[in-house]
């Protein structure tokens, strides 16, 4: 028998996954639910309005797709931040809450829909985030606004203890002169 290493077969099957394209797939019945086209799957960061398309993996309920749509938004937003910001730190600093990222995916953009896998069903969400220039405008302020406190920080770090050491060095100096002048006067 030959020995086998389960575990680099369960790795090699994940970067199979990973790097294989996500299966056609199938709309729901509701006519107001259109199939996930791959037309959006670039972003366009041009024009007015930035769009960028996010994807959920394909997941066994459709609450869990909604669910890593979020998940995915959140990673989008962050990559877009980096990306606007030319900063790989301005997600971490800029970063806006759930319910902002979730304004700004575009409703009549969003989609459900089932996707195959052989026999199995499971579920997939898509949609666009859009970011017009008022968002930009917002972000590239929130970062201002992070790099100025960044900068008072570092510059109180090194005024705080400064002013702390003047102040101790003129204690210092001040009790030496008055001791020279209590000799001068008993001299």
């Amino acid at each position: 028998m030959i020995p086998v290493n389960l575990n680099a077969i369960g790795w090699l099957l994940i970067a199979g996954f990973l790097t294989t394209p996500l299966p056609t797939l199938r709309a729901d019945e509701s006519p107001d639910n259109p199939s996930l086209g791959r037309s959006e799957d670039t972003p366009t960061l041009e024009g007015d309005v930035h769009r960028w398309p996010v994807r959920s993996q394909p997941a066994s309920t459709p609450e869990l797709s909604r669910q890593l749509l979020q998940v995915q938004s959140r990673a989008a937003v962050e990559t877009y931040l980096e990306k606007l910001l030319e900063s790989p730190d301005a997600a971490a600093s800029v970063l806006p809450d759930d319910a902002w990222i979730e304004s700004h995916l575009a409703p009549e953009l969003l989609r459900h829909a089932e996707v195959r896998q052989g026999d199995v069903v499971l579920y997939e969400s898509a949609g666009v985030l859009r970011f017009d220039e008022q968002d930009r405008l917002w972000l590239r302020e929130r970062w201002r606004a992070h790099q100025v406190e960044g900068r008072l920080k570092r510059v109180a770090a090194v005024a705080v203890p400064s002013v702390l050491l003047a102040i101790l060095l003129l204690s210092v100096a001040s009790k030496w002169v008055y001791r020279v002048e209590q000799r001068q006067a008993t001299a």
